[in-house]
């Protein structure tokens, strides 16, 4: 959708004018029983002088209670477009560039000498969520370096 103030594209809301003018933000709560100015908030472009008087004036009213409660109470009524994402959450990355591990519970699984309880090894993708499982016999560091081998020749991205 085309950016209403031509700086670039906004997000999914629907907005319109009204009959005395501003711009609104139509969402998917058009139908909750609210007042008009929380189902459709007001579009203030954060470059207008206004915005500024606004958000002081708010925090004011709010009795300087913080960043958090400035910004709930300028919610009930405005439409607080996000800012821009920095380059670094943007930039694409292959899976498991950042990684972290964890283990699951113990399970109890079926073997040749009976019940045994073994682990499972989690090395988990910050970036995707993508996870990786890794069956190890015990909690020891040298299980979990094995583990870790083979979760590393799976995926020869960065090792």
């Amino acid at each position: 959708m085309p950016s209403t103030d031509g700086s670039r594209p906004q997000d999914s809301c629907t907005y319109f004018f009204d009959s005395i003018g501003p711009l609104h933000c139509g969402g998917r709560i058009h139908n909750a029983t609210l007042d008009h100015s929380a189902k459709f908030p007001f579009k203030i472009p954060p470059t207008y002088p206004i915005t500024n008087v606004i958000i002081s004036d708010t925090h004011v009213k709010q009795l300087h209670s913080g960043v958090n409660a400035t910004i709930t109470a300028l919610r009930q009524s405005y439409w607080i477009t996000p800012s821009p994402l920095p380059k670094v959450k943007v930039q694409e990355a292959p899976p498991f560039a950042v990684t972290g591990a964890d283990f699951a519970e113990p399970l109890c699984v079926l073997g040749d000498q009976g019940h045994i309880k073994c682990y499972i090894c989690l090395p988990t993708c910050a970036l995707t969520r993508a996870v990786h499982l890794e069956a190890v016999p015990d909690l020891t560091e040298c299980s979990f370096l094995q583990a870790f081998r083979r979760f590393a020749g799976a995926n020869p991205y960065h090792w």
